[in-house]
């Protein structure tokens, strides 16, 4: 019979899960950066210009997103060391 995770152990998977979903749109952000620049350097100014820039707004967005969860995650951990009379100093 399995127990309930404690609330600790739900925050770790959640930060787990959204963690690896910022990496995938990273990722997928990242392509989208290397064939918007691909195409800039193969054409004229105008749309493929405007990609790379709209890429690059969504990869600040998306790294203002992964400092909080980054965050969120060092919180968690100080905050699982305290009772083991951890601390983080860093």
């Amino acid at each position: 019979m399995t127990s309930d995770p404690t609330p600790q152990a739900a925050d770790a998977q959640r930060l787990e899960r959204e963690t690896s979903s910022l990496v995938e749109e990273f990722a997928r952000l990242t392509t989208d950066l290397a064939e918007g620049i691909t195409a800039a350097n193969g054409s004229a100014e105008g749309e493929p210009g405007e990609r790379v820039e709209s890429v690059l707004s969504a990869m600040e967005a998306l790294a203002d997103r992964l400092g909080a969860a980054a965050l969120e995650a060092d919180a968690l951990v100080a905050s699982r060391m305290r009772p083991l009379g951890g601390e983080i100093h860093g």
